[in-house]
């Protein structure tokens, strides 16, 4: 998330997962500049009637590698020996990459697992393919990211 807002800090993730028949709803009630960004991943069919669960993580305690070309912060799942907090009924990993121009990162997932880039801002080349401000790029097992 970027800006701020009442109870939303940049760099905050939270994770609700319904359960039981929860109905969910989000209100900005006041003018401001915040960008938010929504995942929403189903349930396993023996999962739908657990029990409403919710975390957040803010910014400060979201496991973070810094090098001179890149700063990786894992949100959810694990990255480059980093391993999330957060426990989710859903396996899936969350991780924010903020690249140089040029820095080559990687990222590994479960081959089970389905992938996207989302760029918030600047553009990163995914497997010789061009991607750009607030465009989606799908992963593969051979997908290679590079910022530009």
């Amino acid at each position: 998330m970027q800006g701020n807002t009442h109870d939303w800090k940049a760099g905050t993730v939270e994770i609700m997962t319904a359960g039981k028949g929860v109905m969910h709803t989000e209100e900005i009630t006041e003018k401001t500049d915040v960008r938010i960004l929504q995942l929403w991943l189903a349930l396993s069919p023996g999962k739908r009637w657990t029990e409403p669960f919710f975390q957040k993580i803010t910014l400060e305690n979201v496991p973070a590698l810094r090098t001179d070309n890149f700063e990786i912060r894992v949100y959810s799942g694990s990255s480059n020996g980093l391993i999330s907090p957060m426990l989710n009924q859903t396996p899936f990993t969350l991780v924010d990459f903020s690249m140089k121009p040029n820095a080559e990162a990687r990222q590994e997932l479960p081959l089970s697992y389905n992938g996207f880039i989302y760029v918030v801002d600047g553009s990163m080349w995914v497997s010789g393919r061009k991607v750009a401000k607030e465009q989606a790029a799908w992963l593969d097992q051979n997908s290679r990211v590079t910022a530009k």
